[in-house]
């Protein structure tokens, strides 16, 4: 049997220290008198995944996609790209040795962390649209739209390909090729879900 080393992808979330709405109020369910919580937050908190009805009343919400959309095999790319500068497809071949496939996951992270990211420039999204990735994600070092325009979503979201914000601890990937898992909750309606991301390291 195999030993993988499982690395999380995602941030912690703490109840009322968070920039968008985030509280639990426990109670007791009378019915067994065991202790449950009420949860209020949003959609988009924390590492999150946003499905295409996020973009478009027409779109997909999380429960129209099957799980293995978000499990399977694929690339975390550490780039190395200045504040404010373009990703560019030829920045992704190159991160990637040539070896972004059809179904795989792609998750992207900047070496450089500065007072404005890099982006995901129009062409890396068509990129990425051509190569037929399922999912694609982000941590903060990136930014996922070009300076005032929404063509990642227009491209991505709106061809029912997923997309994953705020992951974390991607610097601590450092094979090229991973499985990867990032399961939202199975919410019929919801254009968003928090979830936890994890990358599975095979050990010796």
């Amino acid at each position: 049997m195999k030993n993988y080393k499982v690395i999380d992808l995602s941030v912690k979330l703490i109840p009322g220290k968070e920039s968008r709405r985030l509280e639990i109020r426990p109670f007791i369910y009378e019915a067994d008198n065991t202790i449950m919580h009420d949860i209020d937050t949003m959609s988009h908190i924390g590492t999150h995944v946003e499905m295409p009805s996020h973009y478009s009343a027409e779109g997909k919400d999380v429960s129209k996609f099957p799980p293995d959309i978000f499990i399977g095999e694929g690339l975390v790319l550490h780039l190395e790209v200045a504040d404010d500068q373009p990703i560019t497809p030829e920045i992704l071949d190159k991160a990637s040795n040539s070896d972004v496939r059809r179904g795989d996951i792609v998750f992207l992270t900047n070496s450089t962390s500065g007072e404005s990211n890099p982006y995901l420039s129009e062409e890396a999204s068509k990129w990425l649209l051509d190569k037929g990735i399922k999912l694609l994600g982000f941590d903060n070092t990136i930014g996922v739209e070009p300076p005032g325009k929404m063509t990642t979503h227009e491209i991505i979201l709106k061809n029912d390909i997923p997309m994953i914000e705020n992951l974390a601890h991607l610097n601590e990937v450092k094979q090229l090729r991973v499985f990867l898992i990032a399961l939202p909750l199975f919410i019929e309606g919801l254009d968003a879900s928090p979830l936890r991301a994890v990358a599975l390291i095979e050990e010796d």
